[in-house]
Formats: structure tokens, sequence, C-alpha cells
């Protein structure tokens, strides 16, 4: 467990991390879930196999009524883009964010923690996890991603990935080819599961045949403090990872004033004359 901030960067540096990706949360005893699996199952007691037939129709829903909105929309297939959009505005999906980024990471560990709490940063081999998926699909599919679609862009890959019958329980690393303004600022990516009828943490079992295997998916724990938090943020805002950048518009800004508070001299007035 890290206790100083200082200790949590050098052991980023430390180490190689080609392909990796990360995803901060304020708790050190939450499980990665989708925001689907927490409003359906913890939220509202839904059974478990009802979750495809409610994923339906939030994105029938959202398809029907998001012109009253913006002007553009995703074509109806492309189920990945229209997950994401859905995600960019706060609906639930089985899409889990993380990012490319350890720093982006850590803002979001420390962005609600209070001291004396633990948060986590969790790390996941994108690549590795990435090709068991891949080795877990059906041999004609998987021949159609390696001839045809190997970046993942053709709407019907996709599809019989997310939406096999039977569903097949995985995680894949996936993305739109049309990529938002906050996935950009970000640095985003989304982990999405094969099989929605079971929790997103088995779908991550299902691909490891050891214990040894799960090493590609590790939690750093922090133990905050106050100074911790302060110390964090501060060299957080000076790499311009803040909420401002993170979530582009006044929302962002206005919600990045909170963290202002640990940094002083950013808040410096103007001094009479």
């Amino acid at each position: 467990m890290f206790k100083r901030w200082q200790d949590l960067v050098e052991y980023y540096r430390s180490r190689p991390w080609r392909n990796w990706i990360f995803r901060g949360q304020e708790s050190n005893r939450w499980e990665l879930s989708s925001t689907l699996e927490r409003a359906a199952v913890d939220r509202f007691r839904t059974d478990w196999q009802n979750l495809p037939r409610i994923e339906d129709g939030l994105l029938r829903r959202f398809q029907r009524q998001l012109h009253q909105y913006v002007i553009t929309s995703p074509a109806k297939e492309d189920t990945i883009e229209w997950y994401a959009l859905m995600r960019h505005y706060g609906a639930p999906t089985r899409l889990l964010d993380w990012t490319y980024s350890f720093f982006v990471a850590a803002y979001f560990a420390f962005e609600s923690a209070k001291p004396g709490s633990i948060c986590a940063i969790w790390a996941l081999d994108s690549a590795w996890w990435g090709q068991k998926a891949r080795a877990a699909l059906p041999g004609e599919l998987q021949r159609r991603i390696q001839n045809e679609d190997p970046n993942l862009k053709c709407p019907d890959t996709i599809k019989a990935i997310l939406k096999g019958s039977p569903p097949i329980p995985l995680i894949h690393p996936l993305n739109p080819f049309r990529l938002n303004d906050r996935l950009v600022a970000q640095q985003g990516v989304f982990l999405a599961p094969g099989d929605i009828t079971r929790s997103f943490m088995d779908n991550i079992r299902a691909l490891c045949l050891s214990n040894h295997e799960l090493d590609r998916l590790i939690k750093l724990e922090i133990k905050c403090n106050t100074s911790l938090l302060i110390e964090a943020l501060e060299d957080l805002h000076r790499m311009n990872v803040n909420r401002a950048a993170l979530f582009p518009g006044l929302e962002g800004f206005a919600r990045q004033l909170e963290q202002l508070i640990a940094i002083p001299h950013a808040l410096a007035v103007d001094r009479e004359p």
C-alpha cells in the first residue's frame, strides 16, 4: 500500500507499461463494475438474465430521442459509438471507462477521496487481455478479425463480440472510430464485457486459466492523508490533469474549482493599489 504520492509516482516510472491501461477509483473496496451493472443489479435488484433486454431498451430509447438534443447521430448499426455517446452523457451501459494515462487515472482516484480513505488505481495489460478475448471467440469470427477487421472498426464485428448467442464471457478493449472530446482529453478507452448476464469481474475471471494470469490486472492501493492529496492534486494540476481539462466545458471548469482550494497560490486575488 502506498502512503506517499512520490512513492506511487516512482513505482509507476520504474516499470514498463506499454499497452497497459488504467482506472482510478475513490475506494479500494469497489470491484470493477459497469454503470449498467450498478444501476440494474446493485440498485434495482434486477435479475442478471434481464440485463440484455434492459440494455437493448435503453439503447433504443436513446436512439429515438437523441435527435432532440444534437444535430448529428452515429450510424444506427454502430453499437460501440452509441454506447460511447451514452456514457458521454451519463447513461448506464456495459462499458467501463479506462485511460491510457496513469496520471489521469490518479486524478480520478484522488478527486473525491477523503483523508483516511484508501483509494485505488487499477492497471490492466490491454494487449494481453485483448488476445485472450479473441482466443475465446468462435473460429470464424477470429479469422474475420485477423483477415478483415484487425482494428475492430466494423459494426458487425463489434456486434458479434458483444451480442454473441450464446454470449461469450470476456472483456475486450474497444473504442469507436469517431472519438468524442472527453475520450480525447482523457486519453480514454473502454473495456466491454461480452456477457452482461454475468458481472464484469466474472467476465474477467472467465478468461483466466490460473491465478497467475491475474497478474495482468493489478490494483494499487493508496492510503490518503491531507498532505498526500494536496501534493498529488497540485502536481496533477501542473500537468494540466484536472476536471477543467478532462471535461471540456463550463461544468468541468466550475467543478475543478474545488480542487483549487488545495492549491492556494492558484487562487491569488488582485491586491488593492
